[in-house]
């Protein structure tokens, strides 16, 4: 039962505290949600690729209709709560694509944010405000680039903002992009060259980081580049990779993003 309010939390026996909002739509019982930007006080279901929808303050206690009052656990222990799939134990949980849905593993695409620590298949230890990356965690993405025969020897840059495989930067932090060469092989002798660009001011996207990988006709003992660097968040950086000469064909190229903490 409701023991008191003090300062917009209540209290429920055998509950963390509880943060009070309005419902500003329909929500399950166990929902991850959101404070709307619209309008103050009132919370959404949060859902990780759509920007309106996040970050996460936590889960709802009960099922609300819009416009009643709603209760949110932000930190502490949840039960039941709303999921794509069981969690397993021990499992980081984060918010996922499917709208009002934690889920216990990465999602591959928006914002990445770790809610808490799973208990068991349902529940969960929360700890959405602030929003927190437990220590030794890190972020990870994947992708892939085509090289082209028409590419020649031209600089080709992919991956930056508004690009269709744009990358955005989760925090401020470190920036490792790993690429599988492998497929070049069938081209050597070939020389690749690779550069991460990052707005350093800012405004303009300038190299922090060249790489170059070359392929002998005899023997190859290494087929992987590593470009890494210093980066803030947001749609920060750009990609590029350039041949000596033309390739015999198209050559999928696969890469992926690591961030640490």
């Amino acid at each position: 039962m409701t023991r008191g309010l003090l300062d917009g939390t209540r209290y429920r026996h055998n509950y963390p505290p509880l943060g009070v909002y309005i419902a500003g739509e329909d929500i399950e019982a166990g929902s991850a949600v959101c404070q709307s930007r619209t309008s103050p006080g009132r919370i959404m279901k949060a859902q990780a690729n759509d920007p309106a929808r996040m970050p996460c303050i936590g889960a709802i206690l009960g099922s609300r209709l819009l416009g009643q009052e709603a209760l949110v656990v932000s930190s502490g222990m949840h039960p039941r709560l709303r999921r794509v799939k069981d969690f397993n134990p021990g499992d980081n949980i984060y918010v996922s694509t499917e709208r009002g849905k934690f889920t216990g593993e990465q999602p591959a695409y928006g914002t990445k944010q770790i809610c808490g620590i799973a208990r068991d298949e349902s529940s969960a230890l929360l700890y959405c405000i602030p929003p927190q990356v437990p220590v030794s965690v890190g972020y990870i993405t994947r992708g892939n680039h085509t090289i082209k025969p028409g590419d020649g020897t031209d600089e080709v840059k992919f991956a930056y903002e508004g690009a269709p495989d744009e990358f955005t930067v989760w925090h401020h932090g470190f920036l490792w992009v790993e690429f599988d060469l492998s497929n070049l092989v069938a081209d050597a002798e070939i020389t690749v060259t690779g550069r991460l660009y990052h707005k350093i001011d800012g405004e303009n996207l300038k190299p922090i980081d060249i790489k170059r990988w070359h392929c002998k006709t005899d023997a190859i003992d290494n087929v992987h580049m590593t470009l890494c660097g210093a980066v803030t968040a947001g749609k920060t950086i750009q990609l590029s990779l350039q041949c000596s000469k033309a390739v015999g064909a198209d050559r999928v190229v696969k890469h992926v993003f690591i961030q640490d903490t």
